[in-house]
């Protein structure tokens, strides 16, 4: 028997799906996306869902086109922030649409319901609009339930609180650990803090973000080349007195570090500094 599709119902569940699929990526793997990337990736799948359409299609074709489908989607929600950082959230996105694969086509194999199509990861269900809002409703308070304990999760493993000292001033923050974070001075070879300009209460004005000769070399400030949301872009960068950062079993003090202002939030403006891979190696522990 012939499954009738209808393609406002198709697309529509799919941008559903995949929203609320990238939702649970981000709060799974920290990834931090904005909504409103969320939601043009998603319907972007909405668009693509209809390849089903296609007359004569295989399963094994529509899985194949999924890949670079979905690493479309990934880019367009979370930007290109670097290659470790793409693979990790593709891979973070892979896994959940994976789980979530399974999980439609074990429903379809073993209850075969009439009103649902399943073919190489996406999925149509001949649903009333009424429906479609509990799902949607019992959708949210999963995903909702899933991102608290995840962000507890992280929290735990990745937060630390930091104390910068810069021109004899004192800021408090949190700081987020991302293991993937590489970026060095060119200059000097060493670790760079990536921190929200506006952690240090009008200290800085818009002027530093300036490519004039204003701030050269003399002055303390260089431009460094960073991967952030936006792309790559070149952030002042300046040497603070010290930084403490501590946590559960961590006590260390950075003398010296290298420090990038950044005007976007880091993870939506929950932390105001993010701290680079090796920042623990060779970091003196205790104050100083």
């Amino acid at each position: 028997m012939k499954q009738t599709i209808y393609v406002d119902v198709l697309v529509i569940i799919n941008i559903y799906i995949n929203y609320g699929l990238l939702l649970l990526s981000s709060a799974v793997g920290g990834l931090g996306a904005d909504r409103l990337k969320i939601l043009i990736s998603s319907l972007f799948g909405g668009i693509y869902s209809l390849i089903i359409l296609i007359p004569d299609i295989s399963d094994t074709a529509v899985s194949v086109s999924r890949i670079p489908a979905l690493a479309v989607m990934v880019l367009l929600a979370y930007g290109y922030r670097g290659r470790k950082e793409f693979i990790r959230a593709a891979l973070c996105f892979f896994a959940v649409n994976l789980l979530f694969a399974g999980a439609m086509f074990m429903l379809w194999f073993f209850s075969c319901p009439a009103n649902m199509y399943f073919n190489g990861g996406v999925v149509y269900f001949g649903i009333d609009a009424l429906t479609l809002v509990l799902m949607t409703i019992a959708a949210y308070l999963i995903i909702r339930v899933i991102s608290f304990f995840a962000k507890r999760s992280r929290s735990r493993s990745f937060t630390y609180f930091l104390t910068v000292h810069l021109s004899g001033k004192q800021f408090d923050c949190k700081g987020f650990y991302d293991s993937g974070n590489s970026l060095c001075d060119p200059f000097s070879g060493e670790g760079v803090i990536i921190t929200d300009v506006d952690l240090f209460e009008g200290m800085f004005s818009d002027e530093i973000f300036d490519l004039s000769e204003k701030y050269s070399p003399e002055s303390g400030v260089r431009l460094i080349p960073v991967s952030t949301l936006s792309g790559t872009q070149l952030l002042p960068s300046l040497r603070a007195e010290k930084i403490t950062v501590k946590g559960i079993g961590t006590d260390i003090t950075l003398i010296k570090p290298v420090i990038a202002l950044c005007r976007e939030k880091i993870h939506g403006g929950e932390y105001g500094a993010l701290l680079y891979s090796a920042v623990f190696e060779n970091a003196t522990k205790g104050e100083e």
